[in-house]
């Protein structure tokens, strides 16, 4: 199977290097890609001239690519013009919160931490897989070092589930996912309340996440193009991750975050204790002969909140 992957940060290199592995050809089309052994092209219609079975749009912004894949018959992951607008346009974003009852996060929130959801769709059906995890928002500089939303908690226990933000996504918005046969990834950033222990949603990511996906694929051992390929053709494949915990954090060079292509790689590890997982991130990190490297020496922390949300019963 060839495989299209458009993408403009290195969510499409983590995807190719995945494809690769597996023994899937690909074309990858990035302007703003690092040469880390992933070839790229110029342009799609390079790779649909070549033929391509599917395709795979990884960030937002595609939405036009995505008609023309389309109109080729190509099946397209991704790339739904819902996708650029309830993430590029704010006003949009809001209207559909609060149609679908979804509260928004404001600054008088007192806020305990951060909690993402994330749920995969094939034709506007979900997997019932509810991938959960912990992003590290603020850019932080000096003894932490430099980056930018690039370190993720992951843990992979399917039958652990946040019930309030199950709820949401049951309150109508998997009506309107069915709707338009959505077929992608959909996401809910949300920060959990002091007040009421509830999620309160800052920004909703219908797309893939360059450090998330790294945390899902150390835990998904089954062949990733061939989930791609089912979700497309509409099977509903198992989305069954292992009961672990994983951290996945970015690690560049300068002048990143201002300059995108130069972050290096993403290091990511995985274990059923997330202290033990910061261990063997650091292993790797002391391993890397790369001059000026940066990354958080706080990557993981965040896994702490886990133990806060067991002890308020919080997911399940």
């Amino acid at each position: 199977m060839k495989f299209l992957v458009l993408s403009t940060d290195y969510t499409g290199t983590i995807v190719c290097e995945r494809l690769k592995q597996e023994g899937h050809e690909y074309y990858y089309v990035n302007p703003f890609h690092r040469n880390n052994g992933i070839s790229t092209i110029n342009n799609m219609h390079l790779a649909i001239s070549n033929g391509i079975g599917a395709a795979i749009i990884c960030n937002s912004g595609f939405s036009d690519q995505s008609k023309i894949l389309k109109k080729k018959n190509i099946p397209v992951f991704g790339g739904d013009i819902m996708q650029d607008t309830l993430e590029l346009d704010q006003e949009a974003f809001i209207r559909f919160c609060k149609r679908y009852n979804i509260r928004v996060s404001k600054d008088t929130i007192k806020k305990l931490y951060p909690l993402t959801t994330e749920i995969w769709f094939s034709n506007g059906n979900p997997l019932y897989q509810y991938i959960n995890y912990i992003k590290q928002y603020k850019f932080l500089a000096g003894d932490l070092g430099v980056d930018s939303e690039e370190s993720v908690v992951l843990w992979g226990n399917p039958d652990r589930n946040v019930e309030s933000v199950k709820r949401i996504f049951e309150n109508g918005l998997f009506d309107v996912l069915k709707l338009i046969k959505y077929t992608g990834v959909f996401s809910l950033d949300a920060y959990i309340s002091e007040d009421d222990n509830y999620p309160y949603v800052f920004r909703i990511v219908p797309r893939l996440q360059a450090p998330v996906l790294a945390c899902m694929l150390e835990l998904y051992s089954d062949n990733f193009g061939n989930l791609i390929m089912n979700l497309l053709q509409n099977s509903q494949p198992s989305l069954l991750l292992q009961n672990k915990i994983s951290i996945s954090v970015a690690v560049s060079q300068p002048p990143y975050p201002f300059d995108k292509s130069a972050l290096v790689k993403y290091i990511t590890a995985s274990d059923n204790n997330w202290i033990e997982v910061r261990k063997k991130l650091g292993k790797e990190l002391r391993q890397l002969d790369l001059p000026n490297l940066q990354y958080r020496i706080d990557a993981g922390l965040q896994a702490s909140y886990l133990e806060d949300m067991k002890r308020t019963n919080y997911y399940h």
